[in-house]
């Protein structure tokens, strides 16, 4: 993904990085989350279903936003 550019899909950025740079630039290209390695599954499971709620909610706004409304 270019910056700027982070579409619909949703994604999770995985570094072994600790550099608040890092981050930064996850979240610049259009990264919902950021995880460090090695990845605890409790921490990505919680992610994931944040990025699905967060992808129900914006899917069951848009028809309405498409309306005017």
């Amino acid at each position: 993904m270019r910056p700027g550019l982070g579409g619909q899909a949703p994604a999770i950025a995985l570094s072994s990085s600790i550099k608040l740079e890092e981050s930064q630039a996850a979240f610049a290209y259009g990264f919902q989350q950021f995880l460090l390695k090695p990845i605890d599954l409790d921490d990505l499971v919680d992610a994931i279903i944040a990025l699905l709620k967060r992808s129900n909610a914006e899917e069951s706004i848009s028809p309405l936003s498409s309306l005017g409304c």
